[in-house]
């Protein structure tokens, strides 16, 4: 379903941002629950590895020229923050590195903090 939204979304930086966002949720849901060996290994990283492609997708077609001036560096390095963030989550599940995995938790709940501040500050509710 989120390719498809992202897809439908088209080149729209408050829904790119949005989506973005999502991804870090749910980054940290899966390093929660992957530290608690709630969900299982593969499965998390066949997650964030389907996340990065759509993260990469956002980070490709969001045009700095169509964000507020404002939020042209902001926006795009927070998303590639997120890219970042999701293959060391996927490593740290790799490695089944539980401190690592709680780090990344932090992270991408700061990092989701950003996003969704950066969504609002685009007019976007």
């Amino acid at each position: 379903m989120l390719p498809c939204l992202i897809a439908c979304g088209g080149h729209d930086p408050a829904t790119q941002i949005e989506q973005a966002g999502s991804w870090a949720a749910t980054t940290r849901e899966l390093a929660i629950e992957r530290g608690a060996n709630r969900v299982g290994r593969a499965y998390t990283v066949d997650l964030l590895v389907a996340g990065r492609r759509d993260v990469e997708k956002i980070s490709q077609s969001l045009e700095p020229s169509t964000l507020p001036e404002s939020l042209r560096a902001r926006a795009p390095a927070a998303v590639a923050r997120l890219d970042t963030l999701m293959r060391q989550t996927a490593d740290a599940v790799r490695r089944g590195d539980p401190l690592a995995l709680g780090a990344a938790a932090a992270s991408a709940d700061a990092l989701g903090d950003t996003l969704r501040a950066l969504h609002e500050a685009m007019g976007a509710k």
